[in-house]
């Protein structure tokens, strides 16, 4: 999957977060690439989203979302992978080390509701050998690293509240 079916892919699964989020309390907005685009959100600019995807700051890589209940404010980036290994953006790995610094940062499988906090710089131990910078196919083509999708994370209702995935 690649380009706009890519972008539209991930747009549904951020309102398939969001929509959980909300339905046990959680407050919850687009945050990042989505809240700024103006083709994803009224609100936001050609301006600054042209100019945040030729950026290297960690705004080029904002988690997905900003939520909120009584247990506090968190970000979330979702992910989708349903294969046996998960692949990150090596960037997004070290944005989300800035972003954790001032706030929880959670990464939610939308092909299996699998939920994790970021750990910062654990997961350079728990990555799967070193940076590949090769495209295999689908995705961005940016360096990533792998990690085994099998234990990593819990239940999304186990860390948000009762198990809305099917």
């Amino acid at each position: 999957m690649i380009g706009r079916e890519a972008v539209d892919r991930g747009v549904e699964d951020e309102a398939q977060v969001m929509g959980a989020l909300r339905h046990y309390g959680w407050g919850v907005c687009a945050f990042g690439q989505g809240a700024w685009n103006p083709d994803e959100n009224p609100a936001g600019d050609g301006r600054l989203i042209a100019a945040i995807r030729l950026s290297t700051s960690p705004a080029r890589w904002a988690p997905d979302l900003i939520t909120a209940t009584q247990k506090g404010v968190h970000l979330i980036e979702v992910i989708r992978c349903a294969r046996e290994n998960v692949a990150l953006e090596q960037a997004k790995l070290e944005a989300n080390d800035l972003w954790s610094v001032a706030l929880p940062v959670f990464y939610v499988n939308a092909a299996t509701g699998a939920s994790w906090p970021h750990r910062g710089w654990d997961w350079e131990a728990e990555a799967l050998g070193p940076v590949l910078s090769h495209h295999r196919g689908n995705g961005s083509g940016d360096p990533y690293r792998l990690f085994r999708r099998e234990g990593l994370g819990r239940p999304f209702h186990e860390v948000f509240g009762s198990n809305p995935w099917p």
